[in-house]
C-alpha cells in the first residue's frame, strides 16, 4: 500500500513532467528528520520513490546504468520532509 501511494504523490507532485523519460540522471533524496536520531543510509534507499519516479515517467529506469544515486540525511525540527531533486538528466 505504500509503495502504490508514493507512486501517487510522485506522479501528483512531479510537474512538469518530461516529454520523455530521462535516460540517464542523478538524483538526488534528502531526507530532513524531525529529529537528530542516529539513522541508517540504507534503510532510507528510496526504492519506493525511485520506482514511482519510473512508473510516472520521469525515468526510463531507476538501474545503476541509468541513474546516479545520491543519499542526504539533515534535521529539520519544524519541517521534516523528502525532498528529490534530479539532475543532468538527457533524453536519448
Amino acid at each position: 500500500m505504500k509503495k502504490k501511494r508514493w507512486a501517487q504523490l510522485i506522479w501528483l507532485k512531479c510537474r512538469p513532467k518530461p516529454s520523455e523519460p530521462f535516460q540517464q540522471a542523478e538524483v538526488k533524496l534528502t531526507y530532513y528528520f524531525k529529529t537528530k536520531g542516529r539513522r541508517d543510509p540504507d534503510n532510507y534507499s528510496g526504492k519506493f520513490i525511485l520506482d514511482g519516479l519510473v512508473k510516472a515517467g520521469i525515468l526510463a529506469d531507476d538501474s545503476f546504468n541509468n541513474i546516479n544515486l545520491i543519499l542526504c540525511g539533515k534535521y529539520d525540527k519544524y519541517n521534516p520532509r523528502t525532498e528529490i531533486e534530479i539532475t543532468g538528466g538527457k533524453n536519448d
